[in-house]
């Protein structure tokens, strides 16, 4: 086994952790949400945090958000809830969590909420990205990713897109925010003329365990945001 073998191996370990919390909420409260994946809540359920003048509530605005000020710190814990924290610290950006309490399935994990909602808003998207957009990936953790369906385990940020297509976000790993890049014209890629453009998200020893190959969908937002980066 060589180095680049032992180091992958350790990046992966990190990652295995990375959103495997679930969020802190009762067994009695899971059992009493009733979410269907199926059911289509998109005439029924307005994002709020759009302005609140009636006049102006179907307008997107732009907004300054700095992500810059979390990268390297240990703060959020996991995945879900660093984009937690960057959400109550910009007036509830993301979703309300009055709004999101109905969208948890039993295994009562957020990430998978903020992907139940924002699917039922019909505001999950593959392909062409923007800043600030959430980033969703499926069985990353040591107990989903050999099952067969597919489980939201994990979500980050949008906060640069360049030129290649390759899309740099934000997330936890670990208990430390940090950013890694995915590219999905190059799915099975994980270095490109000796450059990464797709990260690993789990351990394993093939392209299935690159976040390319995990990607679930781009949560949409409606605001236009400026990152400082």
């Amino acid at each position: 086994m060589n180095i680049k073998t032992i180091c992958i191996g350790a990046i992966g370990v990190l990652f295995l952790s990375a959103c495997s919390t679930k969020s802190d909420i009762s067994t009695t409260q899971i059992n009493s949400y009733k979410f269907n994946s199926n059911q289509d809540y998109s005439s029924s359920i307005t994002r709020q945090f759009k302005q609140n003048d009636d006049k102006e509530s179907n307008i997107s605005y732009e907004k300054d958000i700095n992500l810059s000020k979390y990268l390297n710190k240990k703060v959020g814990r996991d995945c879900s809830g660093l984009v937690t924290l960057i959400n109550n610290e910009n007036n509830e950006l993301y979703f309300s969590s009055k709004e999101l309490d109905n969208f948890y399935d039993k295994h009562g994990r957020k990430s998978q909420a903020l992907f139940n909602m924002y699917k039922a808003e019909n505001k999950i998207a593959f392909d062409e990205p923007k800043l600030g957009d959430l980033v969703f990936f499926n069985n990353t953790t040591k107990g989903t990713r050999k099952l067969k369906e597919n489980r939201i385990t994990h979500v980050g940020i949008v906060d640069k897109i360049e030129p290649n297509g390759t899309v740099t976000f934000l997330h936890n790993v670990n208990g430390k925010n940090i950013r890694s890049v995915m590219n999905l014209k190059y799915k099975n890629t994980h270095k490109l003329n000796g450059k990464k453009i797709n990260a690993y998200i789990t351990r394993c020893n093939n392209t299935s365990c690159l976040v390319s190959n995990k990607f679930a969908g781009f949560g949409k937002i409606d605001k236009s945001l400026n990152i400082k980066y």
